[in-house]
């Protein structure tokens, strides 16, 4: 399932990958449920933060997200061996 862009983009090359821990959009997906699942436990947040933070941390993160998955030129893999499959 590929758009114009992506099959313009990797017209004649092969995608390249990288390993999944230099995934800037995972990290910032991993930080973001940490302060989530902080939050829940602990509540420490809401003294923290302002009282309008949280709808505006419910508009950052998925426009982060999207920016993250526009810039994303590259897959993923877990092992080194995935990419000789796939490669």
């Amino acid at each position: 399932m590929g758009g114009l862009r992506e099959k313009s983009i990797m017209k004649g090359r092969k995608p390249s990958c990288k390993l999944w821990w230099k995934s800037r959009t995972l990290w910032i997906n991993a930080f973001m449920a940490g302060l989530a699942a902080l939050e829940y436990v602990t509540g420490v947040l809401q003294f923290v933060l302002p009282i309008n933070a949280y709808a505006v941390i419910a508009v950052v993160i998925p426009v982060v997200n999207a920016i993250l998955r526009v810039v994303t030129t590259q897959g993923l893999y877990i092992e080194k061996r995935e990419v000789e499959r796939h490669g």
